[in-house]
């Protein structure tokens, strides 16, 4: 076999390898047209999720608020009506003193709570999900798999 027949057979190799790995470029290409058509597809109904999880949690945290206003209103007349009956008022002051705190740090904590629910929640809805239908793990392995290069099986190799 001469110089030539040798370089004719790697050119014809190379081709075949390029002519492969185009193939391989255009699979990819139409997945990832597909998932990014799904993606724009499922992207109103995230939103929808999002904007109604927002809502839900600032109605708790509303519904929070008016019940600890009312606990705190009901805590104070009853201090109040128990505190005037022993006429001891700086013992009434201090406890009322100290009931105010305590209902402004079960609001401080509460609002942490709300805002580390908000997180989980939010958390939860970004959080990558499979789209329906697809349930083959190839579908969405991020690269397809790669075939071996094709071996040249010419003398001189």
């Amino acid at each position: 076999m001469t110089w030539g027949d040798n370089y004719r057979n790697d050119l014809a190799n190379r081709r075949a390898q390029i002519a492969a790995e185009r193939q391989r470029l255009d699979e990819r290409l139409d997945w990832l047209t597909q998932r990014m058509t799904e993606v724009v597809a499922a992207k109103p109904w995230l939103e929808s999720e999002i904007a109604k999880a927002t809502a839900e949690l600032q109605r708790m945290k509303e519904t929070r608020i008016e019940n600890q206003q009312e606990n705190f209103a009901a805590t104070q007349e009853q201090l109040f009506k128990r505190q005037r009956q022993l006429s001891d008022w700086p013992a009434l002051r201090d406890n009322l003193a100290l009931t105010i705190r305590h209902c402004r740090q079960r609001y401080v904590d509460l609002a942490v709570a709300d805002g580390a629910l908000a997180a989980r929640q939010l958390a939860e809805l970004s959080r990558p999900r499979r789209i329906t239908g697809q349930q083959s793990g190839r579908d969405f392995d991020w690269w397809p798999r790669r075939e071996p290069p094709a071996q040249s099986s010419g003398p001189g190799r």
